[in-house]
């Protein structure tokens, strides 16, 4: 038999029809339902007879499928707008976290354009922004998104050039309402200005919304679409939260633009403040640069004891001006962010020492002692700015002096942290001085402060020195701080942070070994001292005992002697209650167990003796000045020790580093064009024994230099035909095969930057006006009597900064009262100046004057005539400077303002200052012709 050719399905559907009597109808129905299962359709309804058992299921069938079908289009549309929301709040996030990033206003505003139209298809975009000026007018700007440029061109030009009130148009509808606005179509709407050019390129569809802050709308961006289509609730709601936070980006910028704004006006006004008081600086110091020269000068001359007391209070009050100004501007300084530290390899040590030392003399006049105590195990190598800590010490340790009355100052420093490559160092200045109160203590360190309105009367100062000296601890990565106990004393403290020098000394260790198991008696009445003593000696491997008055040493000598362990040296003090230290030693020499001992005397600073026969009369083989430097003692302990017979050698006497001889007939060259300071220069070089030889510009000094040998040149920076620091580029040009010459820069200004200026042309260092006799000695023998192999540019430490306070500045154009033409004070120095020795040195600097004086009339009065503000500029410096130096102070202002307006260039009422100028040459010139015959009258 063959089988049935039969599918499953076939035998099934026959089955049924077989056994439920089905026909052809829901037959049907059957495979339309079985086709949309398999398909996926449910969209269509399926076929059938009404009216039917197979239609009433039909119809029940497609009921279901309406059903589905309506649940299906929700689910979708549901899906489709939450995720058209998460692109929209995708797009907001977008925008947020570009706006934030941007640098500026307009490029947020141009990043959120671009974000919107590439994430909508929309092709055109545009800025509109409130106008400033009447806050109720739409401006146009030219940040624009178009995706066809060419095709927008037209609508581009038209909107920059429309302007729109509230109201108008789509921009202003919403700046009217404060809310996003759409219209359908723009060509059909009547509020639409730009409606002609919009039919033109097919604009349709227009939407905008606001920038706002606050309730303000301060912004508008409008997007167009050349597609019709209805309002878009979702995207006009996302971009109103788009245009608040761009409101907060507009608000955070223009902040941001007004700090930066008021930042900038309030370093301008600081800039200024600078300025003026560097320019103040400069007027100030040019005739204390006489003052103090003069006074200088005339203290090494024969005075009676009143003289003497009147020229020291002369100098005393110069120095104590400079001070004050130097204070200001230090703070004016350092407020303004201007001052540049130093980083340079020293030894702490040595500086704490010098500043020690410099005020020992005012410590031990009103019977203080002044202790210098760090640890000799500490090292001492750092790299930091020593001028700049010994700027805090001289505050520091100089208040200290000034509130204490009896007792002791001692300078401790101490390490409170320490790495490889940084320390960080504690400076404790403690006193037993008056002590401070709680309240005082919290005003301490504001500017312009001291505890109270009786401590400025009573002791002087500005307030401002703590002030300076916290702003330079915390500059120097420290801080600062005190504790106190009224009646009882002080301890000011402050930390600077260091860096570590890359190698370090180990000289006074292999020198010390020389010292070991020496035995060594330590006799002073201060406990302090003693302590400090043992310090040291210990530290070099000697055995000392402390013994506090003659009486008690000697018999420990004695004891010891007897036992066998007599000391071999012994360092005694000069001033003990009792025994004092002549005594004392008179009695060891006197006893024949003791006689062997070496005695080394400590004396006071204002006890120093320099008679080395009358010291060797006294028994001792070496002096120590007091307050004791480390190395001091340390070298002299070691003279001391390697002589044979130190009692029968002539002493060691270690005078500080200051008291040296003075120039021995070198000869200088002093290059300056201003022939008065010349003059003050030659007098002051000449005291301190230098044979001296003039050039007027920077051109005859090169010149001079090639016909002459000198030891060294002191050069003025502002020169005409060649300035200072021309004429120094050339001379170093030339000595490629000769010694270098030393080349000391000498001004009056002190410009930020002069110093490193004149280290750049090649000098070798820097003296800034005005210039004490004291000072001038230091410079030239440092660069004068080392070997010039040991003359570098890094032996700055000790040389004088300029205060870098110098600046132009804008000068008024009102005459100055007329108040007498010459200051009485400033022509009696003059006088002094010369001396019995030289009658007619006064006389020849009046008569250089007007002479002088006459040439720059002519030149202000041709250069004012020619416009010419360089050469006025150059012409009244010069008048001005020698004016000041004779004492014409009125005139001298007349030719600072020329001066001025010949740097600014404006000479608008230059001709009316020069009236008035002339008018005070004048009575200038009658009054120097009085002062020439008083003067002529007393000569011989």
């Amino acid at each position: 038999w063959v089988p049935l050719r039969v599918t499953a399905e076939e035998e099934r559907i026959g089955l049924n029809m077989v056994e439920h009597g089905a026909g052809t109808a829901i037959l049907d129905l059957l495979v339309q339902m079985e086709e949309q299962r398999n398909s996926h359709d449910f969209t269509r309804h399926v076929l059938s007879e009404p009216h039917t058992e197979v239609g009433q299921i039909a119809e029940e069938y497609n009921r279901v499928l309406d059903t589905i079908n309506t649940e299906q289009r929700r689910r979708q549309e549901m899906d489709a707008a939450l995720a058209y929301g998460a692109r929209l709040d995708t797009l907001f996030q977008e925008i947020a976290k570009a706006t934030n990033e941007s640098s500026t206003i307009e490029d947020a505003m141009q990043l959120t354009m671009d974000l919107i139209c590439q994430n909508t298809g929309w092709p055109v975009g545009h800025l509109y922004l409130l106008s400033e000026e009447t806050n109720h007018l739409l401006i146009p700007t030219t940040i624009w998104h178009l995706e066809h440029p060419e095709r927008f061109e037209t609508f581009r030009s038209i909107t920059e050039q429309t302007d729109f009130q509230p109201g108008e148009g789509l921009p202003g509808r919403v700046l009217a309402s404060g809310k996003p606005s759409w219209i359908r179509d723009v060509t059909q709407d009547p509020n639409f200005p730009r409606v002609q050019v919009a039919k033109d390129i097919g604009v349709r569809v227009g939407f905008g919304f606001p920038i706002v802050i606050g309730k303000q709308v301060v912004g508008v961006l409008e997007f167009f679409s050349t597609e019709t289509m209805e309002p878009d609730a979702k995207l006009l709601e996302v971009m109103g939260y788009v245009g608040a936070q761009l409101g907060r980006v507009v608000e955070r910028k223009r902040g941001e633009a007004i700090l930066i704004r008021a930042k900038a006006e309030a370093e301008a006004a600081t800039k200024t403040k600078a300025d003026f008081l560097a320019m103040m600086s400069h007027e100030i110091r040019t005739p204390l640069n006489g003052i103090i020269g003069i006074s200088d000068v005339l203290l090494g001359t024969h005075l009676s004891e009143d003289q003497q007391d009147c020229l020291l209070t002369i100098k005393d009050s110069g120095d104590a001006l400079l001070t004050i100004i130097n204070d200001i501007l230090d703070f004016s300084k350092i407020e303004a962010g201007k001052l540049t530290l130093e980083t340079i390899d020293f030894d702490f040590r040595e500086t704490v020492d010098a500043v020690v030392d410099l005020l020992g003399l005012k410590a031990q006049e009103k019977g203080i002692e002044l202790i210098s105590l760090i640890k000799p195990e500490i090292p001492t190598a750092v790299q930091g700015d020593p001028v700049r800590l010994r700027q805090i010490l001289m505050n520091l340790i100089g208040n200290a002096i000034k509130f204490t009355a009896q007792g002791e100052i001692v300078v401790q420093v101490v390490p409170e942290e320490n790495t490889s490559e940084t320390g960080l160092l504690r400076f404790m200045i403690t006193d037993t001085g008056i002590g401070i109160s709680p309240e005082g203590q919290n005003r301490l360190f504001q500017a312009f402060s001291q505890e109270d309105s009786s401590t400025t009367r009573k002791y002087g100062g500005t307030g401002l020195g703590l002030s300076i000296s916290k702003m330079l601890a915390e500059l120097m990565g420290g801080t600062i701080g005190v504790r106190s106990e009224l009646g009882r004393g002080s301890c000011f403290w402050f930390t600077i942070r260091f860096g570590s020098q890359q190698s370090h000394r180990i000289l006074d260790k292999v020198l010390s070994r020389e010292l070991e198991g020496v035995r060594i008696g330590l006799i002073d009445d201060n406990a302090t001292n003693r302590m400090l003593l043992q310090q040291y000696t210990s530290f070099w491997g000697m055995q000392s005992i402390q013994v506090e008055d003659g009486e008690k040493a000697l018999s420990s000598f004695r004891e010891r002697a007897l036992n066998g362990e007599p000391c071999h040296l012994a360092l005694i003090d000069m001033n003990m209650p009792g025994m004092d230290g002549l005594e004392l030693a008179k009695a060891i020499k006197a006893d024949p167990q003791l006689a062997s001992m070496r005695l080394i005397l400590l004396n006071p600073f204002v006890n120093r003796v320099e008679n080395t026969h009358s010291l060797t009369q006294r028994h001792f083989a070496a002096f120590v000045n007091k307050p004791v430097r480390y190395k001091q003692l340390h070298q002299c302990l070691l003279n001391v020790m390697r002589r044979s017979d130190a009692a029968l050698s002539p002493p060691t006497i270690l005078l500080p580093p200051k008291d040296v001889s003075k120039g021995s007939g070198q000869r200088l060259l002093l290059v300056d064009d201003n022939l008065v300071n010349q003059q003050v220069g030659i007098r002051m070089l000449n005291t301190l024994g230098y044979q001296v030889n003039v050039a007027v510009n920077g051109r005859e000094a090169v010149e001079a230099i090639t016909r002459t040998a000198y030891a060294g040149v002191l050069m003025d920076c502002q020169m005409p035909e060649m300035d200072g620091f021309e004429a120094t580029r050339e001379i170093r040009k030339r000595e490629r095969t000769t010694p270098q010459l030393p080349i000391i820069a000498m001004t009056a200004t002190a410009i930020a930057g002069d110093r490193e200026k004149c280290l750049e042309a090649g000098m070798n260092d820097f003296l800034s006006k005005p210039v004490k006799l004291e000072d001038l000695r230091r410079v030239l023998e440092k660069w004068l009597i080392q070997p010039s192999s040991t003359r570098h540019h890094e032996d700055e430490a000790e040389t004088h900064q300029p205060d870098n306070r110098e600046a132009s500045s804008q000068s008024g154009t009102s005459a100055p009262d007329l108040s007498p033409p010459l200051d009485s004070a400033i022509l009696a120095d003059l006088r002094r100046l010369g001396g019995d020795e030289d009658p007619i040195f006064f006389i020849s600097v009046i008569e250089q004057f007007c002479q002088d004086s006459v040439t720059h009339m002519d030149g202000i009065n041709l250069a004012i005539q020619g416009n010419k503000g360089d050469a006025l500029s150059k012409v009244a410096h010069a008048l001005k400077g020698c004016s000041r130096t004779i004492g014409a102070k009125p005139l001298a202002e007349l030719a600072f303002q020329l001066e001025q307006m010949g740097q600014t260039q404006n000479l608008e009422k230059a001709r009316a200052i020069f009236l008035s100028l002339q008018s005070e040459f004048e009575r200038v010139q009658a009054a120097l012709q009085d002062e020439l015959k008083q003067s002529s009258a007393t000569l011989p």
